[in-house]
């Protein structure tokens, strides 16, 4: 995360512990027939909760201030569900494209209270200032989302590094020529693997 001291290492740290998240924590819920809305909500806002303790422990063990976004996107049973903290995004992209996380940023604060417009915000010097993120001082307020997973939908995952540049009309371009192809790619690979 740009601004902030070791940003790759607290970004390492994130992934680190998602993956175990994924590996043992989901296994178990699968396992144990407890995939509900509740069940996956109450963990993934404890496993940003955990990153972000682990970010704040390393960040004073080297006296030096570290941060991540997050934004993630669980696909099961039919439902999303993402986890959100920052200003990174997940969209959802179909005949329409559905932002389906708010950045937590000064720039959003002030559009939601109606003191800039989203032009401005686009331009504006602070544009890049968070409000949250993993490893600032305090406890993070997680965004949890979910819904039903629309047939031919697509979603996308992405820093402000993308969406800065990208417009909608462009995403739409990219579902359409990219992400379809690599989808079906992926289901060839797939049914392969299960024969």
């Amino acid at each position: 995360m740009g601004g902030l001291s070791r940003g790759e290492r607290a970004a390492e740290i994130a992934i680190n512990e998602a993956d175990r998240w994924w590996s043992s924590d989901l296994r178990l819920l699968i396992e144990r027939n407890l995939v509900s809305a509740d069940h996956i909500q109450t963990t993934l806002t404890a496993l940003v909760h955990e990153i972000h303790d682990l970010i704040q422990s390393e960040s004073k063990q080297y006296g030096q201030q570290m941060g991540t976004t997050i934004s993630a996107l669980l696909l099961i049973k039919g439902h999303y569900y993402t986890v959100h903290l920052g200003d990174s995004r997940v969209y959802e992209i179909g005949k329409t494209i559905d932002q389906l996380t708010k950045d937590h940023s000064w720039i959003q604060s002030e559009i939601d209270a109606g003191r800039l417009t989203e032009q401005e915000g686009a331009n504006h010097p602070n544009r890049n200032a968070l409000l949250q993120c993993a490893g600032m001082p305090g406890t993070p307020q997680v965004d949890i989302n979910s819904g039903t997973i629309q047939s031919n939908n697509a979603y996308l995952l992405c820093s402000d590094g993308f969406y800065h540049y990208v417009n909608e009309h462009q995403f739409i371009n990219l579902k359409r020529k990219y992400l379809k192809k690599k989808v079906n790619q992926w289901l060839a690979i797939a049914q392969q693997k299960r024969t």
